[in-house]
């Protein structure tokens, strides 16, 4: 199974040609610049549309306007996971946003401590503590993340 992943588009998305072929396009957040509906529902125009089979998506800490949103009216292969799961193929996936109102409390922890210990593919906005988060010598990563992904090597 092919899996294309996005992330960090910015409200440029429609700038993205000739995207390559997969079974399962992700978008792992901010497909939004300064977080407005209109931006949101650009995006999921956009997304919808594409061809791929199925089609995941989460929010990041630009796609503010979709925080407590009841997103539905979906086509059935378009998935918004908010923390929450969806199997397909045989693949479970579990997705996490960013959403700073969660990440300035304790929630963000406790989102995270609710991954599945059966998950085979983790969509974060945030990488893993230490694994590509390095911005001017500052790590941005989340600890929590890397402890989750170790103990789900372990296993």
């Amino acid at each position: 199974m092919k899996i294309l992943h996005l992330s960090d588009t910015h409200g440029a998305h429609h700038r993205l040609k000739n995207l390559p072929n997969a079974d399962i396009v992700v978008h792992s957040g901010d497909f939004c610049m300064v977080g407005e509906e209109r931006e949101a529902l650009d995006f999921l125009n956009w997304f919808c549309s594409l061809p791929y089979r199925h089609k995941i998506f989460i929010s990041g800490n630009h796609d503010s306007c979709l925080y407590g949103a009841n997103v539905d009216g979906l086509d059935s292969n378009v998935h918004y996971l908010c923390n929450s799961g969806i199997e397909i193929e045989g693949l479970k996936f579990y997705g996490v946003p960013m959403f700073m109102e969660d990440c300035i409390s304790d929630r963000q922890t406790r989102n995270y401590a609710n991954i599945p210990t059966d998950t085979d593919v983790l969509i974060t906005h945030s990488p893993a503590y230490g694994i590509l988060d390095l911005d001017d010598d500052i790590n941005y990563g989340s600890k929590e993340i890397l402890i989750r992904d170790c103990l789900n090597f372990i296993d």
